[in-house]
């Protein structure tokens, strides 16, 4: 019986091993362990006590490459070659995975090739964690586990240990540990950590660590440390940076506080200190709501002395404002910001961006928009500021309402039910549109008032320039200007062989709060200005004929290119009429009256210095016209490896993109019937130079009797010879850039880890960063501007820009720009940066080397993990940060 018994064993056994193979052949390597299969093995002497049914919560699947082996005897599973066990919330890989029963555990580690190398290092994921490591043992009963040179990234940092423990709560305990931003195997910089808590998705928690640079340890070190790993922003300290400047000493710039208030929106509070005295505050805001609108909020408030001499100090005082709201349309509703307020002199004292340094103007404009439910209405609210620094003249509009109708065909309900839907008739009224719009406004301004005549009853401090303060708040109302306009736009479009005819007749109407009354008073050779406050109206209308079409011309040209040359010309002549609306009977909106002593005689328009000006002075009857051309060229790709040419393969290239002249002329004006003629004209040779001029030409010439110089109705052409027998130029501007290297004009930024919004704004902002694959650089621009009125001395000014950079190394590169005045013989605004790049950290000298912008700055950190993977920086001066 024992023979028996034994055969019967091993009968037993041999059952097992084939029901083993035949459940490995048919999911093809693919093994699922039931709880039903680990508590059917008998109890016997051989065959040890199974795992309990409660110690495996779910399915076991696994597979491996090379081979799996069953130890029946031990309960243990060995698989060979990319091995893979998938439990529940977490799944492993390696090269060699061993799965105990019998102790409810999985061990897994690599192997070694010939040369050494690892192959299937083990890959641990359990949920959103993720880690790599030699050695992992992970026991699927208690959740907890032992890790072997573990590396995980956890919050966009990397997290590199020598022995590691996993705690039932996915708590890793780790022994010499480095954290950083760096995803190189050998770290460029680290932060060295003894003893170590990780907790996924929250923080690092460390005793005592120090920071350290290609492996040498940086003598800065703290006795405790908390690093968030959370994806959300988290508040903290940023560090300022350092530099100095002739003028205003020693600084240390922008260090302060950053708070992620939550979600939606985060802060930044900065400080800046000089050594001469003074310094700045800085606040900004960002908020988001997806799907909703986002913005930014900047505010900038400095107090800086300049020059280090006791005797000569100067202090500088400068602010800025400034909110940018953009919103996503939902329902027709609309709001947008976009407010700029700055004093006067902050751009020339602050920036060192040439481009931001010559900006004179700063304007705002905040709006609300709706449509009116049912109707085709619109209606808008605008608040507007505009301000010059040169002049220091300032505008406000507080507020404007504006009610808009889209066009209405009002005549084609009317033509439903005439017979013949294509008879010119219906095509005439149909096409017959009317529109409407209401504007009314409130401005304030606090400019000079000046008029064309000796004033009696002036008020010399009520008509001076305001400097905007407080106690001449009560004068900037009273200077306030309020009105309404109605406009009434009626016309259409009628298409008649190649030609476009589109008829227009537009009717105006203002409405305003006061008007003026003169009387010449013959004591004093002056007028008196009257203002009649109460509601007053004035009207004007005027209508156009405008024609229109286009004409091609085509050259093709003898050669196997087959090249063909494209002239389109675009010609259009408008007939406009405009009555006179000076009649004071008729009209009553102007005002003839003696001026002086002589008896001349002067006609006011009581509704000057008003928002929306005067009714039409003056009857026009004029003929417009403008003439637009466009030059083309395509030619047949030839192959480069045969003469055959590819089959519809063509090369457009524009010659010229466009060439317009305009002007216009009255002929029933007194004098000066022609208007000046203007010249525009863009093009780009090459597909890399991009030019642009335009051109203001006066076809009458000046003439200075009596002193002053004035227009005189003789024509150019009637008196000058060579260029000028067109007119004289009264303006010129050509501007000429380029890129010198193809593969800066041509690149395209893409990367698996950047996001769609990132990549977006890095391809269209890519001036804003320096990119260490390309070895070189160098955009080239220049500019001309030319102005002169009669016999006035003409101003010209001439610049050549140059802006680039060079890899001196595959990781050092300078970078810089600099504008050189051709009429001066003077440079402006140089500046250089000087840029060594290490993969995950950047250090960056900016340095103006003369001028009145003197300075330079020291500046170290960590880049983003998106600029990392492009081999991009930023381009960032301390104005910018």
């Amino acid at each position: 019986m024992c023979k028996i018994a034994k055969f019967y064993l091993k009968l037993k056994h041999l059952l097992y091993i084939f029901i083993a193979f035949l459940g490995f052949v048919n999911t093809s390597y693919a093994n699922v362990l039931e709880d039903s299969v680990a508590t059917s093995m008998p109890k016997d002497s051989v065959v040890q006590k199974p795992v309990a049914k409660s110690a495996i919560q779910t399915t076991i699947s696994y597979n491996a490459k090379d081979s799996i082996r069953f130890d029946i005897v031990n309960n243990i599973v060995r698989l060979y070659g990319e091995a893979v066990v998938d439990y529940g919330t977490f799944k492993l890989n390696a090269d060699f995975i061993e799965i105990d029963w019998k102790l409810n555990t999985v061990t897994a580690t690599y192997s070694t090739d010939s040369t050494g190398k690892k192959i299937g290092v083990p890959i641990f994921d359990e949920g959103d964690d993720q880690y790599s490591a030699n050695v992992i043992k992970y026991n699927y009963k208690t959740k907890k586990g032992y890790i072997s040179e573990i590396v995980t990234e956890e919050g966009g940092g990397y997290i590199q240990g020598n022995n590691a423990f996993k705690d039932e709560n996915d708590h890793l305990l780790i022994e010499n540990a480095k954290y950083t931003t760096c995803n190189h195997a050998d770290p460029h910089y680290h932060f060295k950590l003894r003893k170590t808590k990780v907790i996924p998705g929250k923080r690092v928690v460390t005793d005592f660590f120090n920071l350290y640079i290609q492996d040498i340890p940086v003598p800065l070190g703290l006795p405790f440390g908390i690093f968030p790993l959370s994806e959300k922003k988290t508040s903290g300290i940023i560090v300022p940076t350092y530099g100095s400047q002739t003028d205003r000493g020693f600084y240390l710039r922008d260090g302060g506080y950053y708070w992620a208030v939550n979600d939606y929106m985060d802060m930044k509070f900065l400080g800046e200190i000089y050594a001469n005295g003074g310094g700045g505050l800085k606040w900004t805001t960002r908020y988001k709501s997806r799907y909703k609108y986002s913005g930014n909020l900047f505010f900038h408030y400095r107090n800086v002395v300049r020059n280090g001499d006791e005797y000569i100090r100067s202090e500088e005082r400068d602010y800025q404002f400034s909110w940018t709201h953009n919103p996503i349309v939902r329902n027709g509703r609309k709001f947008s910001a976009n407010v700029n307020l700055a004093s006067t002199s902050y751009n020339s004292n602050l920036t060192t961006n040439p481009d931001r340094n010559i900006v004179n103007t700063l304007s705002s404009n905040i709006s609300y928009s709706l449509p009116i439910k049912g109707t085709p209405f619109r209606t808008t609210i605008k608040a507007r500021h505009e301000q010059n620094n040169e002049t220091e003249v300032v505008n406000f509009t507080l507020p404007s309402l504006n009610v808009s109708m889209t066009q209405q065909y009002p005549f084609r309900a009317l033509t439903k039910n005439i017979v013949g839907s294509k008879s010119s008739f219906r095509k005439f009224y149909e096409s017959i549109s009317i529109g409407y719009g209401l504007n009314t406004e409130y401005r304030i301004s606090n400019k000079e008032l000046t008029s064309s005549f000796d004033v009696y009853n002036e008020d010399e401090q009520n008509t001076g320039q305001l400097d905007l303060a407080s106690e001449n708040f009560g004068l900037l109302l009273e200077r306030g200007k309020i009105g309404a306009s109605h406009t009434i736009p009626i016309g259409g479009t009628y298409n008649v062989g190649s030609f476009t005819f589109s008829p227009k007749f537009s009717y105006n109407e203002y409405w305003y709060a006061e008007k003026y009354n003169y009387n010449y008073i013959a004591s004093d050779t002056s007028i008196a200005v009257d203002t009649i406050n109460g509601f007053h109206r004035s009207y004007q209308y005027n209508t156009r004929l405008t024609m229109e079409t286009r004409v091609y011309g085509m050259y093709n040209f003898i050669g196997k290119h087959k090249t063909q040359v494209r002239h389109t010309i675009n010609p259009s002549v408008s007939l406009g009429y405009t009555p006179d609306f000076r009649d004071e009977d008729e009209f009553g909106y102007y005002q003839s009256l003696q001026r002086n002593e002589e008896g001349d005689s002067i006609t006011l328009s009581k509704y000057q210095n008003s928002i929306y000006g005067s009714s039409f002075s003056g009857k026009s009857a004029s003929i417009g016209f403008s003439l637009n051309n466009v030059l083309e060229m395509k030619r047949k790709i030839i192959s480069k490896d045969t003469t055959e040419e590819l089959k519809k393969d063509y090369k457009k290239i524009k010659l010229l993109d466009r060439l317009s002249l305009s002007s216009s002329y009255n002929f029933i004006a007194d004098s000066l019937k022609l208007s000046r003629i203007k010249i525009n004209a863009n093009t780009q040779l090459f597909n890399f130079i991009n030019i642009q001029t335009n051109t203001t030409l006066d076809p009458y010439v000046y003439d200075t009797t009596g002193g002053t110089q004035r227009r005189i109705d003789t024509y150019a052409w009637e008196v000058k010879d060579g260029i000028n027998k067109i007119g004289s130029a009264e303006s010129f501007f050509l501007s000429v850039n380029t890129s010198l290297n193809p593969e800066v004009r041509n690149k395209i930024y893409k990367s698996p880890i950047a996001t769609e919004e990132q990549l977006e704004y890095i391809n269209n902002n890519s001036e804003e960063y320096i990119d260490f694959s390309i070895p070189w650089n160098l955009n080239v621009g220049y500019t001309y501007r030319y102005q002169k009125i009669g016999f006035n001395e003409a101003s010209a000014t001439q610049s050549l820009q140059l802006r680039g950079n060079i890899s001196l190394t595959e990781k050092w590169k300078i970078d810089g720009s600099v504008s050189y005045d051709l009429e001066q013989n003077e440079f402006i605004l140089p500046r250089v940066n000087i840029v060594r790049d290490l993969h995950c950290w950047v250090m960056r000298l900016n340095w103006v080397p003369f001028g009145p912008r003197q300075s330079y700055e020291f500046y170290i950190g960590v880049k983003a993990q998106v600029l990392q993977d492009l081999k991009l920086t930023r381009r960032r001066t301390w104005i910018d940060r």
